[in-house]
């Protein structure tokens, strides 16, 4: 009897872009979690802890598929994230506007998303042109979620917060777009 001689994966050895991409990986989900433990304390004692988990599920999904401002210190992305967070949670429980406008803008939002993402880290390894055509779509798909959560629940207060945090993470795009074209 003849025995099968599997390929055994394990004995490959990482490459150089796998090896950096990992501890990128690695080194942002510990950056992130510790943020989401200090943001929910500080969410908790000012009675927004349900206000801030969607807005934080809001901005993942923008978010991971577009990327956006990096800051080059955990300080600084602790304090631009927070102000992004907060900003969105203040305008999603005051501020509607008639339906048909956010889908408008949402709708405008989509295209300015695939035009404007995806915006890496400089301290990533730069994705591959492939990549970045799946980081747009990715990117149209995110919004079109959001549209569809619009579309189902156009007066809740968290597709409110979702559509301004939707603005606001455009914005950022843009902005992070113009600092990697100008320098900092």
């Amino acid at each position: 009897m003849k025995k099968t001689v599997f390929y055994n994966d394990s004995n490959r050895k990482l490459t150089n872009y796998e090896k950096r991409v990992i501890i990128f990986f690695l080194k942002g989900i510990a950056s992130e979690l510790s943020k989401i433990i200090i943001f929910s304390i500080i969410f908790y004692f000012l009675n927004l802890s349900y206000e801030f988990f969607v807005a934080l599920f809001f901005l993942m999904l923008y978010r991971t598929s577009s990327g956006g401002l990096h800051c080059r210190t955990y300080i600084g992305c602790f304090f631009v994230s927070f102000l992004i967070l907060s900003s969105g949670i203040l305008l999603g429980i005051t501020i509607f506007i008639p339906f048909y406008v956010m889908i408008i803008i949402s709708l405008l939002m989509t295209v300015f998303g695939y035009i404007l993402s995806p915006v890496q880290a400089k301290t990533r390894p730069p994705l591959e042109s492939d990549m970045k055509k799946k980081a747009k779509q990715k990117t149209v798909y995110s919004i079109t979620l959001y549209v569809i959560l619009l579309c189902l629940f156009p007066t809740s207060t968290c597709t409110n917060i979702g559509f301004w945090l939707l603005v606001l993470h455009i914005g950022q795009l843009y902005i992070a777009n113009k600092i990697r074209r100008y320098g900092t």
